[in-house]
């Protein structure tokens, strides 16, 4: 059974439906976070956490696959 409804990672906060942005967003939205696949929710706070984990995810991940070049 599916959930018919989203928590943010970073506060707690609830949404009673199901509907994001997938990856990334430019503007502070509910997003699933590229890198992590964690949710942020509509707060900045949290947006900008979650897209700074997740572009730090990518960094790391880019860095290693360069290193082993």
């Amino acid at each position: 059974k599916m959930s018919k409804e989203m928590i943010c990672t970073y506060c707690g906060k609830e949404r009673d439906k199901v509907m994001f942005v997938i990856g990334a967003s430019r503007e502070v939205d509910w997003v699933i976070n590229e890198g992590t696949g964690k949710i942020s929710c509509d707060d900045p706070v949290c947006w900008q956490k979650g897209r700074d984990e997740g572009q730090a995810r990518i960094d790391a991940h880019f860095k290693s696959i360069n290193a082993s070049v």
